[in-house]
Protein backbone atom coordinates (compact mmCIF):
# COMPACT_ATOMS: atom_id res chain seq x y z
CA UNK A 1 0.00 0.00 0.00
CA UNK A 2 1.17 3.51 -0.75
CA UNK A 3 2.58 5.61 2.09
CA UNK A 4 0.19 8.51 1.49
CA UNK A 5 -3.49 8.88 0.64
CA UNK A 6 -4.83 9.22 -2.88
CA UNK A 7 -5.67 12.85 -2.07
CA UNK A 8 -2.01 13.55 -1.26
CA UNK A 9 -0.88 12.05 -4.57
CA UNK A 10 -3.56 14.00 -6.46
CA UNK A 11 -2.33 17.21 -4.83
CA UNK A 12 1.23 16.42 -5.89
CA UNK A 13 0.11 15.70 -9.44
CA UNK A 14 -1.68 19.06 -9.63
CA UNK A 15 1.46 20.89 -8.49
CA UNK A 16 3.60 19.09 -11.08
CA UNK A 17 1.02 19.72 -13.81
CA UNK A 18 0.93 23.42 -12.90
CA UNK A 19 4.71 23.60 -13.27
CA UNK A 20 4.51 21.71 -16.57
CA UNK A 21 1.88 24.13 -17.88
CA UNK A 22 3.98 27.15 -16.87
CA UNK A 23 6.94 25.70 -18.80
CA UNK A 24 4.94 24.75 -21.92
CA UNK A 25 5.30 21.01 -21.30
CA UNK A 26 2.47 18.67 -22.36
CA UNK A 27 4.00 15.37 -21.24
CA UNK A 28 6.62 14.61 -18.61
CA UNK A 29 8.50 11.30 -18.68
CA UNK A 30 9.83 10.57 -15.19
CA UNK A 31 12.61 8.02 -14.76
CA UNK A 32 14.14 9.15 -11.46
CA UNK A 33 13.01 6.61 -8.81
CA UNK A 34 12.57 9.30 -6.13
CA UNK A 35 10.30 11.30 -8.43
CA UNK A 36 8.38 8.19 -9.45
CA UNK A 37 7.86 7.38 -5.78
CA UNK A 38 6.75 10.94 -5.01
CA UNK A 39 3.95 10.81 -7.60
CA UNK A 40 2.92 7.15 -7.46
CA UNK A 41 4.15 5.54 -4.25
CA UNK A 42 6.16 3.03 -6.32
CA UNK A 43 9.32 2.45 -4.30
CA UNK A 44 11.65 0.41 -6.46
CA UNK A 45 14.99 1.17 -8.04
CA UNK A 46 15.70 -0.72 -11.21
CA UNK A 47 19.24 -0.76 -12.48
CA UNK A 48 18.26 -3.69 -14.68
CA UNK A 49 15.28 -2.53 -16.73
CA UNK A 50 13.72 0.72 -17.89
CA UNK A 51 10.67 2.03 -16.06
CA UNK A 52 8.95 5.40 -16.01
CA UNK A 53 5.93 7.46 -15.13
CA UNK A 54 4.16 9.44 -17.83
CA UNK A 55 2.50 12.60 -16.54
CA UNK A 56 0.14 14.50 -18.84
CA UNK A 57 -1.48 17.88 -18.30
CA UNK A 58 -5.01 16.47 -18.21
CA UNK A 59 -4.87 13.04 -16.55
CA UNK A 60 -5.17 13.18 -12.77
CA UNK A 61 -3.26 9.90 -12.52
CA UNK A 62 0.15 9.20 -14.10
CA UNK A 63 0.82 6.17 -16.28
CA UNK A 64 3.46 3.65 -15.22
CA UNK A 65 5.37 1.88 -17.98
CA UNK A 66 7.72 -0.91 -17.05
CA UNK A 67 8.44 -4.59 -17.13
CA UNK A 68 5.42 -6.87 -16.58
CA UNK A 69 6.61 -8.27 -13.25
CA UNK A 70 7.17 -4.76 -11.88
CA UNK A 71 3.94 -3.39 -13.32
CA UNK A 72 1.42 -6.00 -12.29
CA UNK A 73 3.20 -7.72 -9.41
CA UNK A 74 4.39 -4.48 -7.85
CA UNK A 75 2.84 -1.21 -9.00
CA UNK A 76 -0.78 -2.38 -9.19
CA UNK A 77 -0.56 -3.92 -5.72
CA UNK A 78 1.42 -1.22 -3.90
CA UNK A 79 0.42 2.17 -5.35
CA UNK A 80 -2.66 4.26 -5.92
CA UNK A 81 -2.52 3.68 -9.69
CA UNK A 82 -5.32 1.69 -11.29
CA UNK A 83 -4.70 -1.03 -13.89
CA UNK A 84 -5.77 1.28 -16.73
CA UNK A 85 -2.76 3.48 -15.94
CA UNK A 86 -0.23 0.65 -15.80
CA UNK A 87 1.43 -0.58 -18.99
CA UNK A 88 3.86 -3.47 -19.22
CA UNK A 89 6.32 -4.15 -21.98
CA UNK A 90 7.18 -7.76 -22.85
CA UNK A 91 10.26 -9.44 -21.38
CA UNK A 92 11.85 -9.94 -24.79
CA UNK A 93 12.65 -6.20 -24.80
CA UNK A 94 14.98 -6.58 -21.81
CA UNK A 95 18.58 -6.36 -23.06
CA UNK A 96 17.44 -6.93 -26.63
CA UNK A 97 20.18 -5.84 -29.07
CA UNK A 98 17.64 -4.84 -31.75
CA UNK A 99 14.46 -3.70 -30.01
CA UNK A 100 14.28 -1.46 -26.95
CA UNK A 101 11.73 -0.75 -24.18
CA UNK A 102 11.49 2.84 -25.45
CA UNK A 103 9.98 1.45 -28.66
CA UNK A 104 7.11 0.23 -26.47
CA UNK A 105 6.97 3.60 -24.71
CA UNK A 106 6.63 5.27 -28.12
CA UNK A 107 3.74 2.94 -28.99
CA UNK A 108 2.02 3.81 -25.70
CA UNK A 109 2.44 7.54 -26.26
CA UNK A 110 1.01 7.19 -29.78
CA UNK A 111 -1.94 5.21 -28.42
CA UNK A 112 -2.59 8.01 -25.92
CA UNK A 113 -2.30 10.66 -28.69
CA UNK A 114 0.76 12.18 -27.04
CA UNK A 115 3.17 11.66 -29.94
CA UNK A 116 2.90 15.19 -31.33
CA UNK A 117 3.26 17.02 -28.03
CA UNK A 118 6.04 18.80 -26.18
CA UNK A 119 7.60 16.01 -24.14
CA UNK A 120 9.98 16.68 -21.27
CA UNK A 121 12.49 14.06 -20.14
CA UNK A 122 14.80 14.05 -17.13
CA UNK A 123 17.98 14.58 -19.15
CA UNK A 124 20.41 14.52 -16.22
CA UNK A 125 19.10 11.37 -14.59
CA UNK A 126 21.28 8.29 -14.47
CA UNK A 127 18.23 6.07 -15.13
CA UNK A 128 17.60 7.73 -18.50
CA UNK A 129 20.20 6.57 -20.98
CA UNK A 130 21.44 8.17 -24.18
CA UNK A 131 20.07 5.19 -26.12
CA UNK A 132 16.66 5.62 -24.47
CA UNK A 133 16.61 9.26 -25.60
CA UNK A 134 17.64 8.35 -29.15
CA UNK A 135 14.93 5.67 -29.38
CA UNK A 136 12.29 8.14 -28.18
CA UNK A 137 13.38 10.78 -30.70
CA UNK A 138 13.42 8.22 -33.51
CA UNK A 139 10.07 6.70 -32.52
CA UNK A 140 8.30 10.04 -32.00
CA UNK A 141 9.54 12.24 -34.87
CA UNK A 142 6.67 14.73 -34.51
CA UNK A 143 7.24 15.37 -30.81
CA UNK A 144 9.26 18.25 -29.45
CA UNK A 145 11.65 17.10 -26.72
CA UNK A 146 12.75 19.41 -23.91
CA UNK A 147 14.65 18.99 -20.66
CA UNK A 148 12.39 18.40 -17.68
CA UNK A 149 15.21 17.68 -15.27
CA UNK A 150 14.52 18.82 -11.70
CA UNK A 151 10.91 19.83 -12.46
CA UNK A 152 9.51 17.33 -9.94
CA UNK A 153 12.42 17.91 -7.56
CA UNK A 154 11.51 21.60 -7.21
CA UNK A 155 7.89 20.67 -6.49
CA UNK A 156 9.07 18.13 -3.90
CA UNK A 157 11.02 20.77 -1.96
CA UNK A 158 7.85 22.32 -0.52
CA UNK A 159 6.46 19.77 1.92
CA UNK A 160 2.77 19.21 2.58
CA UNK A 161 1.33 18.99 6.09
CA UNK A 162 1.14 15.19 5.72
CA UNK A 163 4.82 14.99 4.73
CA UNK A 164 5.87 17.20 7.63
CA UNK A 165 3.81 15.09 10.04
CA UNK A 166 5.46 11.89 8.77
CA UNK A 167 8.93 13.45 9.00
CA UNK A 168 8.29 14.47 12.60
CA UNK A 169 7.17 10.93 13.46
CA UNK A 170 10.26 9.51 11.77
CA UNK A 171 12.43 11.95 13.71
CA UNK A 172 10.96 10.78 17.02
CA UNK A 173 11.66 7.15 16.09
CA UNK A 174 15.28 8.00 15.26
CA UNK A 175 15.61 9.99 18.48
CA UNK A 176 14.42 6.98 20.55
CA UNK A 177 16.72 4.62 18.66
CA UNK A 178 19.72 6.89 19.19
CA UNK A 179 18.90 7.26 22.88
CA UNK A 180 18.70 3.47 23.23
CA UNK A 181 22.14 3.21 21.60
CA UNK A 182 23.58 5.89 23.90
CA UNK A 183 22.07 4.19 26.95
CA UNK A 184 23.67 0.88 25.93
CA UNK A 185 27.16 2.37 25.65
CA UNK A 186 29.68 1.31 28.27
CA UNK A 187 33.41 0.70 28.32
CA UNK A 188 34.34 -2.52 26.52
CA UNK A 189 30.85 -3.01 25.00
CA UNK A 190 30.73 -4.41 21.50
Amino acid sequence: MATFTKEEYLSRMKKVQKSMSEKGIDVLLITCPANMNYLSGHNAWSFYVHQMLVVTLNDEMPYFIGRYMDAFCGVVKTTWLDEEHVRAYPDYLVHNPVEHPMDYVCDCLKELNLDKKTIAVEMDNYYFTALAYERLKRGLPNAKFVDGNLLVNWVRIIKSEKEIELQKRAGKIVEKAMQAAIDALEPGAR
